[in-house]
């Protein structure tokens, strides 16, 4: 089950949006770092940063927490934002969808749906690594 392999922390490998244009852009630029904690409550808390950012700048630092639930049916799990240092995502709900390289579960692509900004359609994929329980 999905929620069982999400359980959990994870370690970021890497995080891009990809645009129709051809266009690949890296937010937290090319090496981010971070961690996605999933409990079998239902709970989760989330940090990423660009490790390059000037000290004391708060802009590539991303931090929330709040609850979240899973369709299994789907292959997705919804956040919803409690808690966060960007207060505009504070109520938010977002959903990403889940997908496995691996057989025993050990990397996960999360991914955003697709979007469309000024007529250019783009997709995020945020690329994770389970450090904790060990992967099966």
């Amino acid at each position: 089950m999905l929620k069982d392999r999400l359980v959990g922390t994870w370690g970021l490998v890497s995080l891009e949006t990809r645009r129709s244009d051809g266009t690949t852009s890296h937010l937290l630029g090319p090496s981010p770092k971070g961690r996605f904690m999933f409990d079998a409550d239902g709970n989760f808390a989330a940090q990423l940063m660009n490790p390059d950012r000037q000290d004391d700048n708060s802009e590539g630092y991303v931090a929330n927490w709040g609850v979240y639930q899973v369709d299994e049916e789907r292959q997705t799990f919804t956040l919803d934002f409690i808690g966060s240092v960007q207060s505009a995502t504070v109520g938010l709900r977002t959903v990403r969808h889940v997908n496995f390289k691996d057989g025993d579960g050990s990397i996960a692509v999360f991914n955003t749906d697709l979007n469309v900004v000024d007529g250019i359609s783009e997709q995020t994929f945020i690329t994770w690594e389970k450090l904790s329980p060990a992967p099966h």
